[in-house]
């Protein structure tokens, strides 16, 4: 059934009755249908070939599978990112989170040799026999 409803300047919008399908259709890359479920009837209606659209949804699956896990290996970067710059710590280049670790790492050791060097330097007033050596060496290890 059909319905017709004028509108403004003598325009007309018409209405058909229509029913929503819930049919699911695997296709080929090329739009070629392999094979579809029809859940409109009574029961679950397959036609196509078995075998291809199988294939066709694992496909699929997959690769709906491969987008979450990369937006969920992007958001955990991200979390690291942020760490990282909360502390003051330079994320580089750092596309993955073992690439954050390895910035991480050296800028780390840098923190903890000038940390070191520092409490060296602290007793040097108190010690005749321990000059800036000591801190200059511990500063040291990081260009060897």
């Amino acid at each position: 059934m059909n319905e017709e409803i004028f509108v403004g300047d003598g325009g007309k919008l018409l209405i058909n009755d229509f029913k929503p399908s819930y049919t699911i259709t695997m296709n080929h890359s090329d739009g070629e249908c392999v094979g579809r479920f029809d859940f409109n009837g009574p029961k679950l209606i397959f036609t196509g070939d078995a075998e291809e659209s199988a294939k066709v949804f694992v496909n699929y699956l997959a690769m709906i599978w491969e987008k979450r896990l990369q937006e969920e290996r992007e958001a955990e970067r991200e979390k690291v990112a942020a760490w990282m710059r909360s502390k003051s710590y330079a994320t580089g280049h750092g596309d993955t989170i073992e690439d954050l670790l390895k910035e991480l790492e050296w800028q780390v050791a840098e923190r903890e040799r000038g940390a070191c060097a520092e409490v060296a330097e602290s007793y040097e007033p108190r010690c005749d026999t321990c000059p800036r050596g000591v801190a200059n060496a511990i500063r040291a290890r990081g260009e060897t």
